[in-house]
């Protein structure tokens, strides 16, 4: 497998330790603020290393062809979505957010982010080992 796919997939592995630990955290005290923040700055890391390498190369083989173009048009939409939820999430949760719903709401967007690391790995990844291996030859 590809040295930069291990590097993301080690990198999800992490990312989705982080969010575990985030789950058990009181989120009104300092130290859960602190978590919170790192959290959310692991996670924007992490779109960034995507976005660098990842989603550069698959725009540019979506240009040539439509089925990778559609499948990264839906992963889009996909993203887009669970950034925004992400995003108001951070937010709520880093100044005023009720700490009664927290785990709640936080259950929900860890299972879509999680969702979406296993879809990434398993469609994404693939997609793009196979170009960086097409490039090669």
């Amino acid at each position: 497998m590809n040295a930069y796919i291990e590097t993301l997939k080690q990198e999800h592995r992490r990312l989705f330790d982080h969010l575990r630990t985030l789950r058990e955290t009181d989120i009104e005290s300092l130290d859960g603020k602190k978590q919170l923040f790192e959290v959310m700055e692991h996670l924007l890391a992490h779109l960034k290393l995507e976005d660098d390498e990842l989603y550069l190369v698959l725009r540019q083989a979506a240009a040539k062809d439509p089925e990778i173009a559609n499948t990264l048009e839906h992963f889009a939409k996909d993203l887009l979505g669970i950034a925004d939820e992400a995003r108001d999430f951070f937010d709520r949760y880093r100044s005023h957010g009720n700490p009664e719903s927290f785990h709640t709401d936080f259950d929900v967007l860890f299972e879509k982010v999680k969702n979406r690391m296993h879809k990434e790995e398993l469609v994404l990844f693939a997609m793009y080992a196979e170009i960086k291996e097409t490039e090669s030859n």
